[in-house]
């Protein structure tokens, strides 16, 4: 019986390791996806990472300000142009 039920189990894994690695239809192979090292998160940033930076742009008239909050979604300030 332990032996039917390891055969069950490596069965189990091997279809789900050839099914996230292989595209299905239309969709691409999810477990390049959530690959930790090549994946989604390999794009990441560290949470002590320093985005200050001032930058010098042919184009622009008036100073305009971008900033980040805590949850990395961006703030664009710029005053208007008459």
């Amino acid at each position: 019986m332990r032996t039917l039920r390891a055969v069950i189990l490596l069965l189990i894994t091997a279809s789900l390791v050839y099914l996230l690695d292989n595209p299905i239809g239309g969709l691409p192979a999810i477990g390049k996806l959530l690959d930790p090292v090549n994946g989604c998160w390999a794009n990441a940033e560290p949470v002590d990472a320093n985005f200050t930076i001032n930058l010098q742009l042919k184009g622009l008239r008036r100073p305009v300000t971008v900033w980040f909050d805590d949850r990395m979604v961006a703030h664009v300030l710029a005053t208007e142009n008459y």
